[in-house]
């Protein structure tokens, strides 16, 4: 059974913060990331534990522009519903506008038939039924 001998690398501080993005981003697994760059899982822990509070003001950073975003988002979708509504209201008033004049039309056509031709379409208050 053949061992692999691992070999002792440097890493700047840069460097050490992006593996450590990947695993937080989960771009990889913890596991991916010792095969990958031939570390041993109590290094990686290590890292870990001496970059984490810079990784966590990172990550806020990184949540607070995907929040900005989101934000922007939510305004650019209401503004287009609030373009659709106004379109609606828009179409609601011009069919109000249509029912009006056809309401008029009816009246104006049961006036004209109660006085010209002499019928009688309309209720009179005071009859009994």
């Amino acid at each position: 059974m053949e061992s692999k001998k691992r070999v002792c690398r440097r890493f700047s501080r840069e460097e050490k913060i992006e593996i450590l993005r990947t695993i937080y981003e989960g771009k990889m697994s913890k596991y991916a990331v010792c095969k990958k760059y031939n570390l041993w899982n109590s290094v990686l822990k290590g890292w870990i534990v001496k970059y984490s509070n810079e990784l966590s003001l990172s990550q806020t950073n990184s949540c607070d522009e995907v929040m900005r975003k989101s934000q922007n988002e939510n305004q650019q979708k209401a503004q287009s519903e609030s373009e659709v509504l106004q379109k609606r209201i828009a179409d609601l008033e011009k069919a109000l506008a249509f029912e009006k004049m056809r309401s008029r039309g009816f009246e104006v056509m049961i006036e004209i038939a109660e006085t010209e031709l002499n019928i009688p379409i309309r209720k009179k208050s005071g009859t009994k039924q």
